[in-house]
Order: structure tokens, then sequence, then C-alpha cells
């Protein structure tokens, strides 16, 4: 083990916080190093390790080591059976405090994997495998195609048609069964040098789950990924449930995929085999998606027996797609000949071709079938009574397949493609599972030596070919007893289980007759995966629907996740919203049941979802306080949940404080899922809300982190608003160079897609514009530019019930308000806060619904809120502070103009506590600014200076400078009053600092000299002359005919009045004042 650290960072019980100490006897408290914060960082840069004690009681020492030509990194260790455990954390500024909890709990990992397992089902369950990563496997023999068959013949017009795949964004392959599809396209692949450029995904009916279906094509897509920029779309989709209860936008999800593909160099081909399979909407809408943005280096290719659903109109209209149809892969005359050829011992006469070619009409099948009937004929006298009783036609398939080929097999054979046809995919382990023969490879491969429609795939794995499948599964159901297949299906589902393949087991067990059976499977593997797997909702559906009521009644496990099924799955947008009584129904039964066992974990994870999906903000607060204290520690996800609830109902209420505690929580749950869009949305928020709070450093922290981990990734939509943010903060700062190079980095980023986050951002980019218009003393021109874009987009941000368009529109207006009583323009800004006051009714009438619409049932929500009233938690709280407050002070700001100060201080004096209470601070700030000059404008002079002061000892706090500039001459007059009565040296140069800005600002340098600094004396105004002519002290002190002491004594004088404290900075002073 490592030696021991000179610090220690714990969690205190007590405080409800992180504590730095040294580990030495003293244990002395580190009260200036906030952890999280800018302080933590920088102090992390100056130690080499510390030790930590997280909230779970987790712990372990944290070192810093040198890693040769790459800079300083960061490691975990832990002593652990005698042995000393080493994690990897990154770098400095990785060093988040969620990240160490995450690192310190996994050294506890492998212990509580064994206590949290769940109890086996029966016998054939025990061996369900239990992995520390539950995702699903991919069946990686569907990221291959099929080996061929030695029987081809080339193809060459057909070839020379897929050959021009480079000029199209797609190309398909559209023809019915048995046409030779797939073995054109392999046969082209295997004659061409694409395997870089290619990738594969056969697809079947259980890839109709959005989700599964891109997992397949995002991960086939992987070796197209250079090392240095990874592949972010696969990691995006592989998140958790979103706090805002919508799934990750597959539009998201490609959109970082097609970008990342739009760096590369070489073009890619991607193909999609057996897509007619898929039947689900919102599939087809994203691969149109996909389709209508592919970068000129992505191409498509179809294989499908029916064209899919996915818009073609535009790629034919604009040449953009490629396509082979039925008629086109008949076989020709002479490539039925050449075939033939090679599968016959002797030449036919050109009549029996002739016939022949009528008959099978170019079917590739039917002379796969001919070629599989004439094997072993040597002569033409054998040959010829086959060719007679030949009929090739595509009706006949499945007899022919019965009659003339499985019947022409030995009774082993027969009896093993009849039990196997059962299977999609086949193996030599799977096979002997099902068949109880310990010859299944050697008959495998006698099978597809004798080409009996068996396609190799990759590795060890085989499957029929479809139309062949279809006969035997027909023979089979119809030759075997319902038990026998039943056993089979069985049999199949035990060997998916033993090999951790859940979700094959799940299908292959439905096929059977034992529904409880069936849940408890699916029980069991829900259970596994926690939610933390992404969910494939639709095919979690499709297993409840399957299973009978009364069995899924008695397991309220299944009936919770079922209801968690019905709200979040992906497809609800093409379909119906499921009916608000049926997910109500599934909850009540999980939590009667629940209940009854006195589970209330169970309990808590209802309560949680019922606060999402209740919309009712009153009732979903409640309810997720008291979830909290039911879940346990093991539901992370349900607790994380209920504190997005309670952060999204303290920001609705006002309560900053509240809302910084939950989200901070709710942030560190998304950090540890690996969840970076949810994550990087809470960190936006915490942007949001620091600001409100008036902890502008920590509000610039989340915005840097957010562009760092953006500048890592392919494009980041939320650096964006983050690069914006910090532009506010430069203007708030007065730094109006460095605003604007913040708003040009955020234009740099692609637009955002989505319309609404659109408007926003236009809207944001220009109120920063009119803000740095205004800072130049442009009001005019601010006030017409934020009217004109305000008027063209009334209509829909006056109407919109979403909260971001509303903090912005209020924002506009509150800046007109503000910029017309500047001009002294009252009737506008009367007009303006009319207009405000309108939309804050519409507001307020919505003001307790919460992320989701409230369900259509009016009963059940009345129920609902019946059983949360009863509670001693359920307070009555006011919503929608924020907007209250901003809109009381702009009507105490026209007051305070109108000479009504006693309306306008009633009107101020009652918000401030509650401001203050609630950590508004921003709000706190402009209250005592405000108040500050109703108490002068009423002679009330002592008022207004404490109130002042005040005002600037939390502005100073806060880093300050354009919130009190704004204010404008009034309050300029106020503080220059106040400047010979502020205590203390950084307060007093913070006033001083704030003057120059003012009179910077107004270009009033000499006339406010006296006011903001203490006057110069003649005789140290002659040395201050010397001094910024370069003059030493001696050469001064000759000039002055003084001693060197008293020029020394002067020159620190005038540094001292100056506020400088060297010659340089006195020089700029004196030049800014026009002192020389």
């Amino acid at each position: 083990m490592p030696r021991r650290a000179s610090y220690l960072l714990l969690w205190s019980v007590q405080e409800r916080r992180y504590m730095l100490t040294t580990t030495g006897a003293g244990r002395d408290l580190r009260e200036d190093v906030v952890p999280g914060e800018t302080s933590w960082f920088a102090w992390l840069e100056g130690i080499t390790s510390f030790a930590f004690h997280g909230q779970s009681a987790a712990h372990c020492t944290v070192r810093k080591e040198a890693v040769q030509g790459n800079g300083f990194y960061w490691y975990a260790y832990r002593s652990l059976q005698r042995r000393t455990v080493k994690r990897y954390l990154g770098r400095t500024r990785e060093l988040s405090l969620a990240h160490l909890e995450q690192v310190a709990e996994s050294f506890n990992a492998p212990a509580q994997q064994a206590t949290v397992a769940p109890a086996p089902i029966d016998q054939g369950l025990q061996t369900l495998p239990t992995s520390s990563t539950p995702v699903s496997p991919l069946l990686q023999s569907k990221l291959q195609p099929p080996r061929l068959s030695q029987l081809l013949i080339e193809r060459p017009r057909l070839q020379e048609r897929l050959d021009g795949w480079r000029d199209y964004k797609l190309t398909q392959i559209v023809a019915p069964a048995g046409t030779g599809k797939t073995t054109l396209v392999k046969s082209w692949l295997d004659q061409r040098t694409l395997s870089p450029q290619i990738s594969w995904v056969s697809l079947d009916a259980g890839d109709n789950d959005p989700i599964r279906f891109w997992r397949y094509i995002l991960t086939a897509c992987l070796p197209w990924s250079d090392a240095s920029s990874g592949q972010q779309a696969l990691p995006l989709l592989m998140t958790t449930i979103q706090p805002s209860l919508q799934p990750v936008a597959l539009e998201k999800v490609l959109t970082l995929f097609l970008n990342h593909i739009d760096q590369q160099e070489q073009h890619y081909l991607l193909i999609l085999e057996d897509y007619h399979v898929l039947n689900t909407p919102h599939i087809h809408e994203s691969l149109a998606f996909l389709l209508a943005h592919l970068p000129q280096r992505l191409h498509v290719l179809l294989i499908s027996r029916q064209e899919p659903p996915i818009g073609l109109s535009r790629l034919r209209a604009n040449g953009e797609l490629n396509e082979l149809q039925a008629g086109e892969l008949r076989f020709t005359d002479d490539e039925m000949e050449a075939f033939l050829h090679r599968a016959l011992p002797v030449p036919l006469a050109p009549a029996v071709l002739e016939r022949l070619a009528a008959q099978l009409d170019g079917w590739a099948a039917g002379l796969r079938l001919l070629s599989l009937s004439l094997q072993g004929k040597k002569t033409i006298e054998q040959i010829e009574p086959v060719l007679a009783n030949f009929r090739g036609s595509q009706p006949s398939i499945h007899q022919y397949f019965v009659g003339e080929v499985w019947q022409d097999q030995s009774d082993v054979v027969q009896d093993f493609l009849l039990r196997t046809s059962v299977l999609t995919r086949l193996s030599p382990s799977l096979c002997e599972a099902v068949t109880g023969r310990s010859d299944s490879a050697a008959l495998l491969t006698t099978i597809e030596q004798a080409n009996l429609f068996l396609e190799a795939l990759d590795g060890e794995w085989y499957r029929y070919h479809g139309l062949f499948a279809e006969a035997m599964q027909h023979e089979a159901r119809r030759r075997l007893d319902a038990a026998t297949m039943q056993e089979l299906y069985l049999a199949a589902a035990h060997w998916f289980m033993e090999h951790g393949l859940l979700d094959e087991a799940v299908e292959a067990m439905l096929q059977t007759a034992d529904s409880e059976q069936v849940a408890l499977l699916l029980e069991r593997h829900l259970e596994t995966l926690r939610f933390i797997e992404p969910p494939e909702l639709h095919t979690w559906r499709s297993w409840f629907e399957r299973l009978p009521q009364p069995v899924l009644k008695r397991h309220p496990f299944l009936c919770f996740s079922y209801a968690v099924a019905l709200i979040f799955d992906q497809d609800r947008q093409q379909q119906p919203s499921p009916p608000s009584a049926q997910v109500e129904l599934f909850l009540q039964l999980a939590e009667q049941e629940w209940q009854r066992q006195q589970n209330q974990a169970g309990l808590g994870r209802v309560l949680a979802i019922r606060a999402l999906w209740s919309g009712k903000r009153s009732i979903a607060r409640a309810q997720a306080l008291q979830a909290l204290e039911w879940l346990t520690d093991e539901d992370a996800l349900w607790r994380n949940l209920c504190f997005t609830v309670l952060g999204m109902d303290a920001i609705q209420m006002g309560q900053v404080k509240e809302a910084v505690h939950a989200i901070v929580q709710a942030r560190a749950y998304w950090d540890r899922s690996n969840n970076t869009d949810a994550r990087d949305g809470m960190a936006m928020m915490l942007g949001l809300l620091y600001n409100e709070m008036g902890d502008l450093k920590q509000a610039a922290f989340y915005y840097r982190q957010l562009i760092a981990d953006a500048s890592h990734s392919d494009q980041h939509p939320v650096a964006i608003f983050a690069h914006l943010g910090l532009a506010f903060l430069y203007y708030e700062w007065n730094m109006p160079d460095e605003a604007g190079r913040q708003i040009r980095a955020g234009s740099s980023q692609p637009e955002p897609a989505d319309d609404m986050l659109q408007d926003i951002h236009a809207s944001v980019l220009e109120l920063l514009q009119a803000l740095l218009q205004y800072g130049r003393g442009e009001t005019r021109a601010a006030l017409q530019r934020l009217t004109d874009h305000l008027l063209e987009h009334r209509s829909t941000m006056a109407t919109s019930s979403n909260p971001f368009y509303t903090h912005v529109y209020q924002e506009l207006i509150g800046w007109i308000v503000r910029l017309s009583l500047l001009l002294g323009d009252y009737a506008t800004a009367q007009t303006w806060l009319d207009d405000l006051t309108q939309h804050y009714q519409h507001t307020l009438a919505g003001s307790d619904m919460l992320l989701l619409e409230a369900p259509s049932e009016a009963a059940i929500v009345d129920s609902a809120a019946s059983r949360i009233d009863e509670q001693p938690w359920h307070q009555d709280r006011q919503p929608l502070l924020i907007l209250q407050e901003n809109k009381a002070m702009l009507e105490a700001r026209l007051y305070l103009a109108q000479g009504q100060t006693e309306v306008a201080l009633h009107i101020l004096s009652s918000l401030l506590p509650t401001a203050h209470e609630a950590g508004r601070g921003r709000h706190t700030l402009q209250i005592r600014l405000l108040m500050a000059q109703i108490y002068m404008a009423r002679k009330q002079s002592v008022e207004a200076r404490e109130m002042l002061l005040n005002a600037l000892k939390q502005g100073y706090a806060g880093g300050y400078q354009r919130l009190i500039l704004d204010e404008g001459d009034q309050l300029f007059l106020l503080v220059r009053d106040l400047l010979p009565q502020v205590p203390g040296e950084p307060l007093r140069s913070y006033a001083q600092s704030l003057l120059r800005a003012f009179a910077r600002s107004r270009q009033q340098v000499t006339v406010t000299l006296s006011t903001i600094f203490e006057p110069l004396s003649k005789q140290e105004q002659k040395v201050l002359r010397l001094l910024i002519s370069g003059r030493s002290n001696p050469e001064i002190a000759r000039e002055l005919i003084v001693s060197v002491n008293t020029v020394r004594t002067q020159i620190q004088s005038i540094y001292r009045k100056l506020q400088v404290n060297n010659r340089q900075a006195a020089s700029a002073v004196a030049r800014e004042l026009n002192l020389l």
C-alpha cells in the first residue's frame, strides 16, 4: 500500500458536506478549498496525494503519478485481501466528487455482486450468469455475411451495377425469396477488395426494437472509427432512461454517427440483409433520417423481399437511388446454361435447356433445387428422368423441399432437420442441446457439404435458407407432437440461458406453454438489468403482452416494468399514447402486491415513476419525497429521477438552493452511469442556477467544463449554450471583448437541430448583442434590436409553455422595459409590462405541470392527490417565484421612475427576505440596488447607504460589475457618495473600480476624478509626472531638491491614492484619467 497521504477528504455525516483536513495530529480544516469548485482543482495542482472517504463509507488513497511523455495522471489505491489494487482516475480536471465516489465504490464491487444477485428460479435457471456488465450481448454471427456455396457463376452485368455504389446514397435489391439477392452481394464482395469499407448486418424479427436495431448497426460500424476520435454514437445510444422521460432521440445519436463518418477520408458501405422482417415505424423513420442526411462518404445497401417504407421518392427524383429488382435478378439463358454446365457432368440438349428456362423463369432457387436433385447422377440416362419430372415453380417449393429434398435424406438427418428448424441460428453445441445428439457438429458439416440449404456464418454458426427453414418448420409442426415441440424450445431456452443470451432465452421460452416459467425468467432477467442497460422497451412490451394477465399480475416487478415500458417506449410517438388507465392499472397491481409483501423499495419505485407520470408538480414533489425515504441505494436510477423531480419543482418554485442540491445529486448519478447527454444537460442547468444564485465563478466552471468535454467528442449541442452562458458572465464581468469571443465561438458550432432550441438560441444571441450595444452606450439601438426581435417571435414565445421559452421571453421584455425607462419612455415600458402580466397569467395556469402531460383521466390524478394530501410532508408552495420577482422588480422600477417611491419600496421590501432565503442571489442584489435608489429618492440617506453597502459586499463576493453599472447614473452618484465610508481595502478598491467603469462608460473621467480617488497634492502631481517620465528616485529628489526618503514617501502616497503598486500601473491610471 502506498505511504500515508498528507490530506484527508471525507464526507461528514453531521455537516452533510465534504471536508478537507490534514492527516496530522492537529487535523487542520482547509476551509479555503471547496471540493468540486475552482479552488479544489487549483489545490490539486499543488499536491501529490490525499486520502478519500466517501458518502457510502468507500475509501481509497489517491495519488498523482507522472507518465513518461504524457504529464501527470491520478490513480486510486486500496489494499484488498493482502494485495494493493490500483484504479485509473484521470487528469486533474476529471477528479470530480462523483468520479471519486464511483471509483472508491468500485473496490467493493465483487462483494456486492454476490449479495444482490437474484435467487435462482428453478434447476434450469440456476445457471443464469450474473455479469457485472448487464448489457445483452449481440450475436457476432449477424455481423458477418454467410459463406457461399462453391457452385457459383459469374454475373458481371449485375456486379457492374453494384460497382457504382459510391455514386448513390442507397442501393437496394428488392426481389422475392429465392432470387439470389444475398448470393449476388456476397459473391460481388468476394471479388472486390472492400472489406475495410464494408459493414454487414443480417436482420431478423427480433431486431424490431429500435434500440437493438441501431446497436447492431453502430456496432458493425465500429471498425470505421479511428482510435483518436472514437465512436460517440454507440455510448450515447447505450444510456439509461432520461430525466425528462424521453428516451435518447435516435436523431441525436445518428447525428453524432454521421458527423463522425463525415470526418473520414474513404467511402463506406453499410449492408442490411433481410430488411423486410422489420415492421416498426420508428425504425423506418430513423433509417429515413439517416438516408436524408448521409454524408458523401457513407452509402447504404438494402437487401429485402419488398420495398422498404422509408420514403424513396426524393432519392429517386434526385438520382441518388440505385435499384435492382426481381426481373434483373432472373438468370438469363446464358447464365442458366453456364450454371448447369458446372453442375452437371454432361451437357444438355438445346431443347431441354429451352424447356427448363421456360419452367424456371430465371428463378435462382429453382436452379439450386435442380442441381440438388441431380446430385450423384453421372449419365444422361440418369439425368433425363429427373428433368422430366422436375417442377421448379415457386408455388410448389414447400412440397418439393419435403418430397424431394427432406425425404431423400437418412432418418437421422431427417429428424435432425426437423428438430433444429426451431432455431434461427445453429451451432454444434446448441443443436446438441436441442436434439440430444453428440454428433451434431458432424451432421452440420454433412448437411452443408450436401448443399442442403444450410449457410455457414462466422465461426461455428450456421443458418438455414429462409424458404427451406419455413418448409422444415411447417413439417415439424405436422410430424412432431406439441409436447415434443415444447421440449425443443425449452432445451433451446436453457442453452441460451447457460450462454448468457437471455433475450433469446426469453423468446424461446415464450414458445412453450409454461407461462409461469416465462414470468420467472423475465423477472430474473429484468432484475439483473435493473434498468442500467438501455431498455429495449419495444421488445419488453411484446414479451409482456404475450403473457396471460393472471400470470403477469402475480409478479409485481413485471407489472411495474410493463408500466415503465408503456410510458417510455420509443415507438409511442408513432402510436397512440398508452392510456393512463392502463399505466395506472399495472402500477396499482405492483403497488398492491408490494404492499402485501411489505416491500418498501418496490413501493418507492412505484412512487418514483408516478412522480414523473402524474404530470402534477405538487403531487410529484410529495411522491418523490416519500419515494426517497423508501428506496434503497440499489435503486439508484429511481432515486435519481426523484432528485430530478425535486430539482424541477424547486426551479419552478424559485428555490435555487434546493434546486442546486437536487440537480447536483441527479448529475452525479448520470455521470456514474456514463449518460453524458443527461449529465451535460444537468451541468447546463447548474450553470444557470449558480448564475441565479450569484456564484458566477461556479457557473463559469460548469460552462467551461461543458466546452472542454465537447472538445473531446464530436460536435456537442450543449456547447453552443455553454458558450452563450460564458458570454453572459463575461458581460457581467464587464469584459465585452471576451463576451464577443464567446459569442463567436458558440456561433461556430452547428446550429441545434431542434426548432425550439434554434429559436431560443437566436433569442439569447439577440439579447447578448443588445446588451453589448447598451454597454457601449448605444441604448436606442439596443432597444430597437430587442423590440424588432420580440415582435417577430412574439406569437410563438408568448404562447409556449416551455420553461426556457418563458425565461428568455421575460428576459427580453425585462430589458425592453428597463431601456425604455432609461430613455424616459414610460408609456412603452407600461405597454410591455402589461404584456408580461398577461404572459405570466398564461404561464401560471400551467405552473403545476411537470415534465409530462398529466393523464387525461382526471380520476387517476384525483386518486393520487387524495393519497398525497394526507401526508404531513405535502406543502402548498407558490409557483414561478422567479418570474413573479422579475415582474415585480420591473413594476418597482416603473413606480420609482414615476416618483411613486412608497409603492416601489413596499413591493421590494416584501421580495428581499424571500429572495435571500431561497438563494436567489442575483435577484437579491438587484433588489438591494433598487431599494438603495428608492431610499435616496426619499431622502433616507442612512438607509440608502446601509442598503448600498450590503449590495457592494454581495457584489464584491460574486464578482459583479454590469449588474451594478446597468443601474445608471443615480447609482453612480450613490456609490460616489458612499466611497469615503466604505470600510476595508478590498471593498473600497471594488467600489473605486465600479466608479472608474461608470466614468469610462459615460466619458466623464475628468469630472469624476475627485470623487473616485483621493486628490493628489501639487507636490505629488510633480512627483507623478517625473515618475512616469522614467526618472529614478535620486533623479526626482535632485530635480525637486528633496531627500530620496521624501520621494519614496510621496511615491507610496501616490500609489495608495491611485490604488496601484508599481510605476506601470500608475502610468496607466494617470493616462486614463488625463493626469498628464
